[in-house]
């Protein structure tokens, strides 16, 4: 009430001064006004706090300082908190790059604290924030470890460490669901137990080794035998070994000490499957994909509009966007679903994908009058201007009329003149 009072008070006798006009109706923390709230009345937060100045109110009346430009529209920001929006060990907050306006350009938004001080689980790991403040953000912070953006893949390994990359032992992928968790690790090998039959089985580097009697057997220069160390692709068959598509086993020869050596050479193992018409993985099957499906691949026909990326999607402009092509019978099939370059048009988009919108398009001709009747007797087209992604009013077009007889004019554009009269 003393508040009150001292304000009417101060109103009357320096009303110009203090500037105890309202300002405009908000609600919330901000709100959209960009004038300078200084000296004002208020009662509400808003009324001092606005798109270009950052302030409060304080006994009645709006104290405020103009924000800090910025760069990026969207754009976030790390920001010292007030003591009281601390959260836990959290003193710093994010703010957001605003557009104020063409004149006021962008200004740096209200400094906002974390929603909470932990950083785990799907929601918590995908909001752009630090929120334990331990200056690691979403998946870069080893809580989120578990927690991925669906379509996402990652190597993969189980087994025994140490032992990845030794003897047939090797890393698989796994794939992010839709539900934003990891799924099962797919195509690994793990170690197994070791045999006599010159693999690494149990991936510790070492070949057929505690085996009795595997290396036992002597040989003579010149002398070989047939030989595989993939985990697929050959099964061994007594001496010899039955091969799966591009797959074929080797040969071990005999060296200097008498013995076969562990090096198997000139084998041919698993390789990625490509769209050739051949078994390359050595699976069984021809042209698919580990998971089964159709050998696919991202595709691009137009010289411009998508720029390829070092993973082998693309970055297009505008309309464009990048399609999908399927290998059938060892060939690939036409690209599907893309969208390439375009004739600009007057509809707000950039249609010829070069980075400009409804570019060079000023003006069209334009003729509403009924069809067939243009070109003749009075009846001439107008034109229309394109202006925020549309055509205009058609301007100076002359449509047909009642014939005036006696005018020697056609016109109601019907090829005769003075018809009827």
């Amino acid at each position: 009430m003393f508040v009150s009072l001292r304000m009417l008070f101060l109103c009357v006798l320096f009303g110009a001064v203090v500037g105890c006009a309202s300002r405009p109706p908000c609600e919330g923390d901000m709100s959209d006004d960009t004038a300078d709230p200084n000296g004002f009345a208020c009662t509400k937060p808003c009324e001092c706090n606005n798109l270009l100045y950052a302030g409060s109110c304080e006994e009645g009346v709006c104290k405020a300082s103009e924000r800090e430009s910025c760069k990026t529209p969207g754009q976030f920001g790390v920001c010292p908190l007030q003591p009281s929006q601390y959260i836990d060990a959290c003193k710093q907050g994010l703010r957001v790059c605003l557009d104020a306006g063409v004149v006021e350009g962008l200004r740096w938004g209200d400094c906002k604290p974390p929603k909470t001080s932990e950083e785990r689980g799907g929601e918590l790991c995908l909001d752009g924030e630090d929120n334990d403040c331990d200056g690691l953000t979403d998946l870069a912070d080893s809580d989120c470890a578990d927690v991925c953006k669906p379509g996402m893949t990652r190597e993969c390994y189980t087994g025994p460490d140490g032992t990845v990359g030794k003897g047939p032992c090797k890393a698989g992928s796994q794939q992010c669901t839709e539900k934003g968790t990891w799924g099962a690790c797919q195509g690994s090998v793990l170690p197994g137990t070791e045999t006599c039959n010159v693999i690494d089985d149990d991936c510790d580097g070492q070949v057929d080794e505690g085996i009795e009697g595997c290396r036992e057997t002597r040989c003579q220069p010149g002398d070989a035998l047939p030989c595989y160390k993939a985990s697929q692709g050959c099964v061994q068959k007594g001496k010899t070994f039955e091969c799966t598509g591009t797959c074929k086993a080797g040969i071990r020869r005999c060296g200097a000490d008498g013995y076969y050596v562990t090096t198997c050479e000139n084998a041919t193992e698993p390789a990625k499957e490509e769209c050739n018409g051949l078994d390359d993985d050595c699976d069984g099957k021809t042209d698919e994909p580990d998971t089964g499906a159709a050998l696919s691949r991202i595709c691009y026909t137009s010289t411009s509009g998508c720029t390829k990326q070092s993973d082998g999607t693309y970055k297009c402009v505008g309309v464009c966007k990048s399609g999908t092509q399927t290998c059938k019978d060892g060939a690939w099939l036409a690209c599907q679903n893309e969208i390439i370059p375009g004739v600009e048009d007057c509809n707000g988009k950039d249609d010829n994908c070069d980075g400009k919108v409804d570019e060079d398009i000023k003006e069209r001709f334009c003729y509403e009058g009924p069809t067939g009747t243009l070109g003749l007797g009075i009846c001439t087209a107008g034109k229309q201007s394109c202006a925020a992604g549309k055509w205009g009013t058609c301007v100076g077009e002359v449509q047909p009329k009642a014939e005036i007889c006696g005018n020697k004019q056609d016109d109601d554009c019907d090829g005769q003149v003075d018809d009827g009269c």
